[in-house]
């Protein structure tokens, strides 16, 4: 998208709503049945990226970079207790009769209860 195509996008809508840039698959991990912030960051810095800062022979662009002091994601999020993933719940079905969701980086909700006494890591 070039400069003056996202001008215009933006004139479209209201000048004082406010602008936040959204990472689908950090708000996917964390959504539950009530929604989720994960993955939404208000506060991003727009910066000119060319010379150094780029490989060579790639032209100058602009870059919408996210303020996130938390931007260690696992590549396979486990659970503590049951050591479920994204990708296989089934001990969690079996268990409660529903897939799991997260209720923390590395807790489903099948397991929250057993999972309020143990540190994460044990």
């Amino acid at each position: 998208m070039k400069n003056k195509d996202l001008i215009a996008k933006l004139q479209q809508f209201d000048p004082e709503i406010e602008v936040a840039i959204l990472d689908w698959a950090a708000n996917e991990r964390g959504a539950d049945e009530e929604g989720s912030s994960d993955g939404i960051y208000p506060g991003f810095t727009i910066s000119k990226m060319a010379g150094e800062e780029i490989p060579e022979g790639t032209k100058e662009w602009i870059a919408l970079e996210f303020d996130n002091d938390n931007l260690f994601v696992p590549a396979v999020r486990k659970c503590r207790v049951c050591g479920c993933t994204d990708d296989d719940c089934r001990q969690c079905i079996e268990k409660t009769g529903n897939a799991c969701h997260w209720v923390e980086a590395d807790l489903c909700s099948a397991c929250v209860e057993e999972g309020k006494d143990e540190t994460p890591g044990e």
